[in-house]
C-alpha cells in the first residue's frame, strides 16, 4: 500500500466528491455578515417598522438621513426658530409704532380774549391697537399783552387731554417765543382726531407755525408706560 493515497486511488478509482449543505451555506453566511459588520448584521435582520428609539445612538442621526420639509411645526420646539426659519406672515406680532402729523393753515392766526378759544391745529391719529399716543403740540407765540399767557387746550375728539399755560412774545408782535407740551394718554383702537386750541388770558395774542405731532407705540412694547393696576 502507497502510504498518503485515499483508498480509492489505491484501488483504482476516482475519489468521491465534497458537496455543499445547507449547513455549510448558512455557516458561510454567518461568517460573512459577521466580517461586514453590526450595522449589516443588525440590517439583515430588520423588520420594517421594529427600529425604535432606544435602537438609534444619540446624536446619530444627521441632516443627510431627514427627507427634504420632512420636519413640521407640530416637531419643533416652542422658541427656537430663529431668522430665515420664520415665515413672518404667520407672526402675531404688535402693530408697529407710527407718526401722525398735522400743520394748520400756513400764515398768522390772531387769538382774542374776548373770543372763544381757536382751534389751530388738528391731526387724525389712528391707533391700529390698544395702546398709547404720545401728543406733543408745537407753536410759536407772540403779540401777547404784558404779563398775559394762552390757555392750551388739547382735545381727543370732547375729551380733554391736557391743558397749559404758554407765554406769548411781547406786544411788538416780532419777538416769537417757541412754545411746546407733551403728553402721553392710553387709547383704544381706532381713528383719533386730535385738536389744539388757545386762547389768551386777556388782549389778543398771535400764532404761527403750530403743529399737532402724535406717535402711537403699542402696548407692552418697548418705552410704552406701564399698564395700570
Amino acid at each position: 500500500m502507497v502510504a498518503g493515497l485515499h483508498p480509492c486511488h489505491r484501488a483504482g478509482m476516482p475519489p468521491p466528491r465534497r458537496h455543499l449543505t445547507s449547513a455549510n451555506t448558512a455557516s458561510a453566511t454567518a461568517l460573512a455578515v459577521a466580517h461586514a459588520g453590526s450595522g449589516a448584521a443588525v440590517a439583515a435582520g430588520l423588520a420594517p417598522g421594529s427600529v425604535r428609539s432606544a435602537q438609534i445612538a444619540n446624536g446619530q442621526v444627521k441632516t443627510r438621513d431627514l427627507a427634504a420639509k420632512a420636519v413640521t411645526g407640530a416637531k419643533v420646539a416652542p422658541d427656537t426658530l430663529t431668522g430665515a426659519d420664520v415665515r413672518e406672515s404667520t407672526l402675531n406680532l404688535p402693530p408697529a409704532s407710527r407718526v401722525h402729523s398735522g400743520n394748520a393753515a400756513a400764515g398768522v392766526t390772531t387769538l382774542l380774549s374776548s373770543g372763544p378759544a381757536v382751534e389751530v391745529a388738528t391731526v387724525d391719529a389712528v391707533a391700529p391697537a390698544r395702546g398709547f399716543l404720545v401728543v406733543t403740540a408745537d407753536a410759536s407765540l407772540a403779540g401777547g399783552s404784558a404779563g398775559a399767557f394762552v390757555y392750551t387746550g388739547l382735545y381727543d375728539g370732547s375729551r380733554l387731554l391736557a391743558n397749559n399755560l404758554w407765554s406769548p412774545g411781547g406786544p411788538g408782535g416780532t419777538d416769537w417765543v417757541a412754545q411746546s407740551s407733551t403728553v402721553t394718554v392710553p387709547v383704544a383702537a381706532g381713528q383719533h382726531r386730535l385738536r389744539l386750541t388757545l386762547s389768551p388770558s386777556s388782549g389778543s395774542a398771535k400764532v404761527y407755525l403750530q403743529q399737532l405731532t402724535a406717535l402711537f407705540v403699542p402696548a407692552g412694547a418697548a418705552g410704552a408706560p406701564p399698564a395700570a393696576d
